[in-house]
């Protein structure tokens, strides 16, 4: 099954899409909880704007369990998923969990951040986007206002302070 698994993937990494598409639904067939091709078949699936159908491998591989590596990749996946279809409270509700699972995990806060921004909430999704920036970057400038940023951050909507 490894070698069709990376068969599959390098199909799809060769530009050949549909053909990597259709392997992988062959192979989930044969093997329906396997997480890992549950995973790469939404990834695919996905990849070619397939996102409705990419729904059902990504919660059907998250179910089953994944390794840590490619479960916070699952919930970053599928919470753009839901943000590109337009299901927003999900695609926040699965990015949440995943924030939950890994904190530290940074892609979740940005597509978080996206979701937030497509729900409206502009000033939580600047929050998240900015602490997320000062705890990724490496950039001086940036680093020097970190101070002033931060405070920003937390109070966006607050106007200027005067004391």
């Amino acid at each position: 099954m490894n070698s069709q698994l990376e068969y599959a993937l390098k199909l799809r990494d060769d530009g050949e899409e549909e053909q990597s598409r259709q392997l992988f639904i062959e192979l989930v067939r044969k093997d329906h909880n396997n997480a890992e091709l549950n995973f790469h078949c939404a990834q695919t699936h996905d990849g070619m704007g397939l996102e409705e159908e990419a729904v059902e491998y990504y919660e059907r591989a998250i179910s089953i369990g994944l390794p840590e590596e490619l479960l916070k990749d699952a919930y970053v996946c599928l919470g753009s998923t839901f943000k590109v279809i337009g299901e927003y409270q999900k695609s926040l509700d699965i990015l949440s969990k995943g924030e939950e699972e890994f904190p530290y995990y940074e892609p979740v806060q940005v597509f978080k951040a996206l979701t937030l921004h497509s729900m409206n909430d502009h000033s939580k999704a600047l929050k998240t986007v900015l602490h997320s920036l000062l705890k990724t970057t490496n950039d001086k400038g940036i680093q020097n206002y970190s101070r002033a940023l931060h405070y920003y951050a937390e109070f966006l909507d607050e106007g200027v302070k005067t004391d």
